[in-house]
């Protein structure tokens, strides 16, 4: 994104992308280790929660379980698509979701 603010084009933001990119840590700080640490953070925020009881216990075990189901889902088992692992979730956990009535 920086590139891009501080590009008055395309093909210099090709240019300073690679500058960037040559930097020796960046990849592994942007594109490895950033997004593991984002979601250790949001399960250990989830934890938290749960520990002061703002969330019901079982919610740790759904969030790291959607962290989790990326990497189940992409597991050869058969004819289910990962999609299908990723709705089932989605659809066991709807009813858990608390509505508003007027």
């Amino acid at each position: 994104m920086a590139a891009g603010f501080l590009s008055a084009d395309h093909a210099g933001m090709g240019v300073l992308f690679d500058q960037i990119q040559a930097v020796p840590g960046v990849s592994i700080a942007v594109h490895d280790g950033g997004p593991f640490l984002f979601y250790i953070g949001q399960l250990a925020l989830v934890v938290q929660l749960a520990v002061v009881r703002r969330v019901k216990a079982r919610t740790p075990f759904l969030v790291l379980l959607d962290l989790l189901l990326p990497f189940i889902s992409s597991l050869p088992l058969g004819d289910h698509p990962p999609e299908g692992a990723q709705s089932m979730i989605g659809t066991r956990c709807a009813p858990h979701v608390p509505t508003t009535t007027p």
